[in-house]
């Protein structure tokens, strides 16, 4: 387990890429898991669990998958996919795993977390590492330079986002 932990660690630092993990559908499968549960507690603490933001967290989760596995099977590297899955939801577990003391320093504080420009800018920082660090991903995966795997996270990214927008609440 320790030796897991430190190349996600170390995925997470741009030493390793996913080659390192191993090609394991319980890995990739137990990771999902951690990373919903992870999310719906950061929901349950920012009073967001709803209807809507369960169906945003659904549907993130299969555009993240969809397009993985479009992207590698697009450069014949399907077989890449438990590895590459794997390691963005490591990493994404990383870094919501350094948001919960943010986010629970808000609790704490009373503050809107959505509203406060410290905790915004922190949510922009740790989403701008994770689009960084999953372009990498997407580099080593599909064995192409930096600059390619950023062009394909930036397709993966629009949608994202596109979505969110789309599962946001109406603001009166």
């Amino acid at each position: 387990m320790w030796q897991l932990v430190s190349a996600i660690g170390e995925i997470v630092l741009r030493r390793r890429g996913p080659e390192s993990l191993p090609d394991s559908t319980f890995l990739a499968g137990m990771l999902l898991g951690v990373f919903v549960l992870l999310n719906l507690v950061l929901l349950w603490l920012n009073s967001g669990l709803t209807v809507l933001s369960l169906q945003n967290l659904g549907a993130q989760v299969i555009l993240l998958f969809a397009f993985v596995f479009a992207a590698l099977t697009f450069f014949k590297l399907e077989r890449r996919f438990r590895q590459t899955m794997s390691a963005i939801l490591g990493i994404n577990i990383v870094i919501l795993l350094i948001y919960f003391p943010i986010a629970l320093g808000g609790l704490l504080l009373n503050v809107d977390v959505d509203a406060e420009p410290f905790f915004i800018s922190m949510r922009l920082a740790l989403f701008f590492w994770s689009v960084f660090i999953e372009a990498t991903i997407l580099a080593r995966a599909l064995s192409q330079p930096l600059i390619l795997g950023f062009m394909v996270e930036i397709l993966y990214v629009l949608p994202m986002l596109s979505m969110s927008e789309y599962f946001a609440p109406e603001v009166e």
